[in-house]
């Protein structure tokens, strides 16, 4: 299944339709828990940033970035970010 697939079944999901028959999911299908939604939305940004050379069988892999991308500076870093810039 190609990325475009995946978004597009993801989508429907996310807005729940089932994106096989494009009939609205009933109120108590999996798909239509909270928890269920936010990986769904997650997923969905997570590949929408994606570049195409991460998909399957392209060959290449996707490096995801550091490992603490994201993650907030610590106290300690901050200073040290500051004291090193100013010492040039």
């Amino acid at each position: 299944m190609d990325r475009v697939t995946v978004l597009r079944h993801l989508r429907a999901w996310a807005d729940g339709v089932d994106p096989s028959t494009g009939q609205v999911l009933p109120s108590d299908h999996p798909g239509q828990r909270p928890e269920t939604l936010r990986v769904i939305f997650a997923a969905v940004a997570l590949l929408e940033v994606a570049p195409d050379t991460a998909t399957p069988g392209s060959g290449r892999a996707f490096a995801p970035g550091p490992r603490n991308a994201g993650r907030p500076w610590s106290k300690d870093d901050d200073v040290g970010l500051a004291t090193d810039f100013d010492a040039g």
